[in-house]
């Protein structure tokens, strides 16, 4: 004979409970366990996982000390003026990776394509050095205003607009990702 509690709870009459220190120290093995599991997605993983990511580090980290090395020699060296046969082929060649990639960037969001996010950082980069280059390379007067007016409201705020969703993926990648 079923009693009303089996009846309405599912749980027979005589079903033992479990006593509340017994459930804590359950509670706390499992809490261990998932910490555990997580120390292993994550950082931990990177400090003890394989060779190549540090090797990698250490190659750009040589890298960068390089860059720096012909960097100075560069500012040394090169004149403050110099003409450039392929001029326009350079800044059309240049203008055009940077329509496409934001146009990548734009379908991938439209499309929640996974690859928005590295999309988005390269457009953001691109628009940098564009706004950066249109700066330092335009005459004084007319073309100079323009430039930074064209960096002020187009090429900068798209940049931020890029890098804030990257960050939002970010964001969104760390909350889910538990």
């Amino acid at each position: 004979m079923t009693s009303e509690r089996e009846a309405r709870a599912g749980v027979s009459d005589d079903a033992m409970l479990t006593p509340a220190t017994r459930a804590v120290a359950t509670a706390s093995s499992f809490s261990e366990v998932t910490t555990a599991r997580k120390l292993h997605k994550g950082s931990a993983t990177w400090a003890k996982g394989p060779v190549w990511p540090r090797r990698l580090g250490l190659v750009l980290g040589v890298a960068a000390v390089i860059l720096i090395q012909w960097t100075a020699w560069l500012a040394l060296r090169l004149p403050s003026r110099h003409v450039s046969r392929h001029w326009d082929i350079a800044w059309v060649g240049f203008d055009v990776v940077l329509t496409a990639m934001i146009a990548t960037t734009g379908l991938a969001l439209w499309k929640r394509s996974p690859i928005a996010p590295f999309a988005a950082t390269a457009a953001a980069t691109l628009l940098l050095v564009d706004a950066w280059f249109d700066i330092f390379t335009a005459r004084a007067g007319d073309e100079l205003d323009w430039a930074i007016l064209a960096a002020a409201l187009g090429e900068l705020p798209l940049a931020v607009l890029c890098f804030w969703l990257v960050r939002r993926w970010a964001l969104f990648r760390a909350r889910t990702s538990g």
